[in-house]
């Protein structure tokens, strides 16, 4: 078993901050290889780069993304989404549960794996 790795696995999240995230649409972060990531904030797709070592983290300023207009409530959180990943400079993963924090200890975000 042990814990999953960052990258290489699809996340979803669940939480951010203290709010659960409907299942449609899904948000999602990939942490590949090499720096790069990619993801959906369930209006638009995004990428960007990061660095990561045992539990800190820095992802890019601007996750430069796709464009579509989308329902406000999924607009705002999307913005929340990518705003918490950029100030996350923590994380941690238990099991299956990816947490991301930010420089107070605050948990910004939760996420799970994707089902395969």
């Amino acid at each position: 078993g042990g814990d999953l790795p960052l990258a290489g696995t699809h996340w979803v999240l669940q939480v951010i901050t203290d709010d659960a995230v409907p299942r449609t649409p899904s948000l999602t972060i990939d942490f590949g290889s090499g720096g790069h990531l990619s993801g959906s904030d369930g209006c638009n797709a995004f990428h960007g780069t990061y660095s990561a070592d045992a539990d800190t983290i820095q992802i890019s300023g601007r996750l430069a993304g796709t464009l579509m207009a989308c329902a406000d409530a999924i607009e705002v959180r999307a913005r929340a989404y990518r705003e918490a990943l950029q100030r996350t400079t923590r994380f941690a993963i238990e099991g299956v549960r990816l947490r991301l924090y930010d420089g107070t200890g605050r948990t910004l975000a939760q996420f799970t794996p994707a089902k395969r």
